[in-house]
């Protein structure tokens, strides 16, 4: 049997299209087991699937050059409920008459220390802080911790978390008094 020059130039193509195949999958196969893996970083997997791939370079690759805050939430693991905290901070501003007193009510739970900046015009304002068990149990089972006034200025206070929340009220013996609190609370 004769091959014409065509039939073989069409043999020796597919040798060499074979073999080339054959060689770039052996190729690869060797290095996908050579390569090494390192070690899981749960930091780097954004999409918590449990594998560093693609999508996850991919989110990197796209936030290339991306400026901010690196503060990351942490949970705490060894509490029952795992829980975020972070600082608390509110203010106000008003005028309170003379029958009507301001009252205030924070829940305190997972914070250690809490600030009260209190400041009053010429009239003056009446502070009582007080912590309780919880919101649900009431005036009278706190426990009265400080009582304050402020006249022209400003009073801050600090003090240590000893329950599950605060109570606050803010009170005049004039007719009325103008008064600014800000609240902050610290894990």
């Amino acid at each position: 049997m004769k091959i014409s020059y065509s039939q073989l130039l069409n043999i020796v193509l597919v040798a060499i299209l074979a073999s080339s195949v054959f060689f770039m999958n052996t190729r690869s196969t060797i290095e996908t087991k050579t390569a090494s893996a390192g070690t899981y970083d749960p930091w780097l997997d954004y999409n918590e699937d449990g594998y560093i791939g693609i999508d996850d370079i991919f989110d990197t690759a796209s936030s290339f050059g991306a400026e901010g805050d690196a503060t990351k939430n942490v949970y705490i693991t060894n509490a029952m409920i795992p829980t975020i905290f972070s600082a608390y901070e509110w203010g106000h501003y008003g005028i309170i008459h003379y029958a009507y007193p301001e009252t205030f009510w924070n829940e305190t739970k997972g914070y250690k220390e809490v600030s009260i900046i209190v400041g009053a015009g010429p009239s003056r304002v009446f502070v009582d802080v007080a912590f309780y068990p919880s919101m649900s149990t009431g005036v009278g089972a706190g426990i009265n911790i400080d009582s304050f006034n402020v006249s022209e200025g400003s009073v801050n206070r600090i003090y240590p978390v000893i329950s599950g929340g605060i109570y606050i009220s803010i009170y005049t013996m004039n007719d009325t008094a103008e008064y600014a609190m800000t609240f902050y609370m610290t894990p």
